[in-house]
């Protein structure tokens, strides 16, 4: 009667009388009031452990989408701590940290500092949770942690700033930067355990989130391009039934920047490194999937006017195919020629280091083409630009480059040394008379 005449969320005190004297200590503790609070949060932690609507992994992405978990409005409290629950209370207390979670701030202001304060600590917790060997088998956690990453960090990007210059593209920092890393932390610690179930994760990767999640590589933060950049290695690595969807959503990635208007190049250079180690692992021979990646959608990525920022990561990629199928060559660099570009000299650099770098690799393929290449160069020694005409002149050190010249009966020191004696520019006339009385030393010997 005592018990019923209780108030609810009173706590009830015990009478050490009542307990025999002889009694053993308790093993348990005293229910504390943060366990009375999650009692009260009980039915909202049901719910969100609950099946997710049917508008989560819609395909339609223009939006965050809206699900069970979302923010409930009030004061948040702090909730009892993952390692001080009960065994049988450790999912109970993961649900209603991951609802917490949902409870969506602006980082921009000052307000609700506290809110903000006990959803990171919640944040870090289930960071800590995530990387323990827990075998989590449960379907509601896995739905609500997808949710969670979601409704955070695959939402709405920021407004977009403009640079100065390419040079300052990493100066910007996003606001919300200290709640993304938690968010992505706790994200990246769920799918990398050891016990995480492949089978039932890939069933909340819908086409709907892997685009949302390659949209995020549109940031201007670069510290979250990183992070989108290391989940996209992870999920690749763990997924293999869903490689084919995640390269099929990268290539319309990369034709977007090439040929759709006003379309962001900030996020480029961590796919392409996503992309040059998913071709490093591809085996050989290559199929005729891959073939046409590289064909339409790496090669006209020459194209852009952003290339600068990504050209080491596209050059490494082209490497990496020519490694694996070297009579791709040819075809590979009649590609890259019919991009080559004619005012910019700028990029003509990053042009020429390409082809010399191809030719190391595939100097033997390349003979069917000799003749477009050294013509190339050619074209370029004369070039009015000092530095294209400099980096042109260079690669004749190249044993490769060299074998294309005497594959074609080409005589360097007549067609390509003798007119660079000409130039305008001091250092291209002192190299070319360097070459002319010295002689061409290779570099590359064991060629």
């Amino acid at each position: 009667a005592a018990a019923a005449a209780a108030q609810p969320g009173e706590q009830k005190e015990e009478d050490d009388d009542d307990l025999p004297s002889a009694s053993p200590p308790r093993l348990r503790p005293a229910r504390s009031r943060p366990l009375d609070v999650l009692r009260r949060l009980s039915d909202d932690v049901v719910y969100a452990c609950g099946s997710l609507s049917s508008g989560y992994g819609s395909a339609d992405h223009s939006h965050t989408p809206q699900s069970p978990l979302a923010d409930v409005p009030g004061d948040m409290e702090e909730l009892p701590l993952i390692v001080d629950a009960w065994e049988e209370e450790v999912l109970e207390v993961v649900a209603a940290k991951l609802q917490q979670c949902m409870r969506m701030f602006d980082f921009s202001t000052n307000a609700n500092s506290r809110e903000k304060t006990v959803k990171a600590n919640a944040l870090k917790e289930l960071v800590a949770f995530f990387r323990s060997p827990v075998v989590r088998d449960n379907d509601p956690i896995y739905e609500a942690v997808f949710a969670v990453f979601e409704a955070n960090a695959l939402c709405a990007l920021p407004a977009a700033v403009t640079v100065a210059s390419e040079d300052n593209e990493d100066l910007f920092e996003d606001p919300a930067w200290c709640h993304l890393e938690l968010v992505h932390d706790m994200f990246f610690s769920f799918v990398e355990n050891r016990n995480y179930d492949v089978v039932l994760g890939a069933s909340f990767l819908t086409p709907s989130f892997l685009a949302r999640l390659l949209d995020g590589l549109h940031s201007q933060d670069h510290r979250v391009r990183n992070c989108i950049k290391l989940l996209l290695h992870e999920l690749y690595g763990r997924h293999m039934r869903l490689r084919a969807a995640l390269r099929k959503r990268m290539k319309h990635v990369l034709l977007s920047c090439c040929y759709e208007k006003n379309s962001l190049h900030y996020g480029l250079a961590e796919l392409l490194d996503v992309v040059g180690s998913i071709t490093n692992g591809l085996l050989c021979p290559l199929k005729q999937e891959h073939i046409e990646f590289v064909v339409q959608a790496i090669l006209p990525l020459h194209s852009i006017s952003a290339l600068a920022s990504c050209h080491a990561q596209l050059v490494y990629v082209v490497v990496k195919y020519l490694e694996k199928m070297p009579e791709l060559a040819p075809r590979l660099v009649t590609g890259i020629l019919r991009y080559w570009p004619r005012l910019d000299s700028g990029k003509a650099v990053l042009f020429l280091t390409e082809l010399e770098d191809i030719a190391a690799v595939a100097h033997e393929e390349l003979l069917p083409v000799a003749a477009l290449v050294t013509k190339r160069i050619s074209e370029c020694v004369r070039n009015p630009h000092f530095q294209v005409a400099e980096r042109a002149l260079l690669m004749l050190e190249q044993r490769s480059v060299q074998r294309l010249f005497e594959a074609v009966g080409m005589d360097i020191s007549a067609t390509v040394l003798a007119p660079a004696q000409t130039h305008w520019h001091r250092v291209v006339r002192s190299i070319a008379t360097q070459y002319l009385q010295q002689g061409l030393q290779p570099l590359s010997l064991s060629l």
